[in-house]
């Protein structure tokens, strides 16, 4: 069931679901289109997709309002993580279904080791124990406030905890969780020093001294972003890695602790990087070099010491 059209490219670029509703681009005080089906739509409770369905395009559901019950029967095994998008009152998975269960509104492998999305309207969520990798995006958008990660958590996908609801999230770690650590509201891997999450306190991003290595599709949280402070002990930084993030370029300031920048530094020119006294001339030699390497015109200096 779905729209023929609605691939991996076509999702939420505004395919039909099942019930022929589309975002409507036209008009902003009716995000949805057509009104008779959106309200026809309003006043199912209960879908039920039938004994032998066994693929479900990604879009199917979306655009569905919340509160409803839907069962997932045991062949249906494509694309029912997509259903974690939707705020259902219960999603019921048939026992039967060799693939998928529920837990803690949270859809879940079969064998519960991987979380791949959460569907419930609480604001605090805990993530399941026994659960070893959350998925790619799986708290993605989330109107989350809190979440627990359990002490059995080995892998954290790219951009897994993206919240950016209207408050700062906040994270909560097992303290038996061995592989990854805890400080000033951000994850990091223990093991590999890698920034795994960041989320704002007060507009400001406190990297924690045990980060190494700043990479793309991190995590964030939050509001505006108007100071990120970057320790000495970050030796590498790369790969687009404030996408994501919200943040005023033209009144940000990136504060790095250490007169030496790190290797792969890059930035948009109009914020302010403040440095220790003796690191502007450095900061401004990694800079154009990383500008000469995207092959752009050099920006005007924007390094300040202090």
């Amino acid at each position: 069931i779905g729209n023929v059209s609605d691939d991996d490219y076509d999702v939420y670029m505004g395919v039909k679901n099942i019930f022929g509703i589309y975002e409507n681009e036209d008009y902003r005080n009716l995000p949805w289109y057509p009104i008779k089906q959106v309200n026809t739509v309003n006043e199912i409770k209960h879908i039920i997709l039938p004994k032998y369905l066994r693929e479900m395009t990604a879009c199917a559901f979306q655009y569905v309002q919340d509160g409803k019950t839907i069962y997932v029967p045991s062949e249906l095994k494509q694309n029912v993580i997509d259903l974690a998008q939707i705020r259902w009152k219960s999603i019921k998975i048939s026992k039967d279904n060799k693939w998928f269960k529920v837990n803690n509104k949270c859809i879940l492998s079969k064998s519960g080791n991987k979380v791949y999305g959460y569907f419930g309207t609480e604001t605090k969520v805990k993530i399941p124990d026994g659960v070893k990798y959350i998925a790619k995006r799986a708290f993605y958008y989330k109107n989350i406030e809190e979440i627990f990660i359990p002490k059995s958590v080995r892998k954290i996908g790219a951009e897994a905890l993206q919240s950016l609801g209207e408050n700062t999230a906040v994270i909560k770690l097992s303290e038996k969780n061995t592989y990854f650590g805890l400080e000033n509201n951000c994850i990091y891997n223990k093991k590999t020093g890698r920034l795994v999450a960041a989320y704002e306190e007060n507009g400001i991003i406190t990297i924690p001294k045990a980060v190494t290595c700043v990479k793309g599709y991190i995590s964030y949280s939050g509001n505006k972003v108007k100071k990120i402070i970057i320790p000495g002990t970050v030796k590498q930084i790369s790969g687009y890695w404030y996408r994501g993030m919200k943040y005023d370029d033209s009144n940000l300031k990136v504060e790095f602790l250490s007169a030496i920048p790190p290797k792969g530094l890059d930035w948009f020119p109009e914020s302010v990087i403040s440095v220790p006294k003796g690191g502007k001339e450095r900061y401004e030699k990694a800079l154009l070099e990383a500008w000469d390497d995207y092959n752009l015109t050099s920006p005007e200096s924007n390094v300040v010491e202090r």
